[in-house]
């Protein structure tokens, strides 16, 4: 899955319960899943499909892109996966909420 490339976390069982571990994602995964996502919601400003949107499902969107656009604005790429928005199921059905959860 697309997201998978900025989970960056990983949980384990161990002796003392869960363990979780962290990797680090480079830039190139912060932007391979921002356009996809980008390119996957690009289909909800097609005219038949935005008036079909509420008002507040098209406050959800645009809120959304705005946020993947300033992404890159983070220090680093670890910083930006982590910051990364949860994708709700409605916006694109086949795409698991986030890489983590």
């Amino acid at each position: 899955m697309v997201l998978d490339l900025i989970n960056r976390t990983s949980r384990h069982r161990s002796e003392d319960g869960v363990e979780v571990t962290y990797r680090d994602v480079t830039w190139e995964d912060v932007y391979s899943v921002r356009t996809f996502v980008l390119e996957a919601t690009d289909l909800w400003y097609l005219k038949d499909r935005w008036d079909e949107l509420s008002t507040s499902k098209k406050g959800e969107l645009n809120t959304l892109r705005q946020t993947l656009r300033e992404i890159t604005t983070h220090e680093n790429a670890n910083d930006a996966a982590d910051a990364f928005p949860t994708i709700e199921d409605w916006i694109i059905p086949a795409v698991s909420k986030r890489g983590g959860e």
